[in-house]
């Protein structure tokens, strides 16, 4: 009988811990990847693809997300340092800067992420030797805290160099026994992610 109370006390003990690894509490992860690859196109033909057009669209559906909306909110382009900008534009050698802010409404389309329709501010920055592009979400929705990407490209030789970061931050409950599997696809969303958006600026530069 002593046996039989110690094996039940053994179970009961068990049984706690398997339901307590199952109980949903709150997981804080974050995800991070980033990847740098050579475009075989000069920087300044590079830039000047950029500017004359419109990527947003091409790179945001690549990242796992549908375009809903796109408002320019701010638009300059400074021709102090262009004395030819007409013929340097034709010439795809524009020394114009450019600078520009975009309101972006997305929609996710990832199962991993409990996120709707987002806002997005995407700040770009476009000058004679360097393309930034910064994108960041306004506001929590759902269990995603934060959504950031990066676009950078710089003269490479005779080539561009580009890299794309992207940085995703969920806060949701879950059982324990689902965090790590949760947090691995998280991961694997986020090197998705850089790899499927610098493939989509390397079709939008080659047209």
């Amino acid at each position: 009988m002593l046996w039989l109370g110690v094996a039940t006390v053994g179970l009961s003990s068990l049984t706690g811990m398997l339901l307590w690894e199952f109980v949903p509490v709150t997981m804080n992860a974050t995800a991070e990847a980033n990847r740098t690859e050579t475009i075989d196109i000069p920087f300044d033909e590079f830039r000047t693809i950029l500017v004359r057009g419109n990527p947003t669209k091409s790179i945001i559906e690549h990242g796992g997300m549908t375009l809903l909306d796109e408002k320019m909110v701010n638009f300059q382009v400074n021709l102090a340092k262009d004395k030819r900008p007409l013929f340097n534009a034709i010439m795809r050698q524009s020394k114009s800067t450019v600078q520009a802010t975009k309101k972006l409404t997305v929609e996710f389309a990832n199962a991993n992420i409990d996120a709707t329709s987002i806002s997005l501010l995407q700040d770009i920055q476009i000058t004679p030797k360097a393309v930034s592009v910064s994108t960041s979400s306004e506001t929590e929705v759902g269990d995603l805290q934060l959504y950031a990407t990066t676009l950078q490209a710089a003269p490479n030789a005779a080539a561009t160099a580009v890299r794309v970061s992207v940085k995703i931050v969920l806060k949701k409950r879950l059982g324990r026994a689902f965090h790590d599997y949760a947090k691995e696809k998280l991961q694997q969303t986020a090197a998705a992610s850089v790899k499927e958006q610098i493939q989509a600026i390397r079709v939008f530069a080659s047209h």
